[in-house]
């Protein structure tokens, strides 16, 4: 969940039903964590945005980064992953820059 209870900044965190602990997953310190993509089947986090002067991305899954690593151009672009398919193989992506956005639906295996 984000959350900015006992903070400044919203960060990702893990709350344990049972005992109502909070864990923090992920926190930037200058900017609020604006979204988080979580795998569709499993609800487990795989990537948050955050905005500390150009959009940047925090994976939390490395295997996800993997398959999204040829989109990724920071210095020349932003991306934004807009949907996902059950098992998060296929994904809609924005890829935007000052210009403009494009959307894309891609086969993350086969980027």
């Amino acid at each position: 969940m984000l959350s900015n209870v006992g903070r400044d900044k919203r960060a990702l965190g893990v709350v344990d039903l049972a005992t109502g602990a909070e864990s923090e997953l992920f926190a930037h310190d200058v900017v609020d964590v604006t979204r988080v993509n979580l795998h569709p089947a499993s609800n487990r986090p795989l990537m948050a945005y955050v905005e500390p002067d150009c959009p940047r991305l925090h994976f939390l899954d490395r295997e996800f980064e993997r398959r999204l690593s040829p989109l990724l151009e920071p210095e020349r672009y932003g991306l934004r992953i807009m949907s996902l398919d059950r098992r998060a193989e296929t994904a809609t992506v924005s890829v935007y820059d000052h210009t403009g956005a494009d959307y894309r639906l891609i086969e993350l295996d086969t980027v």
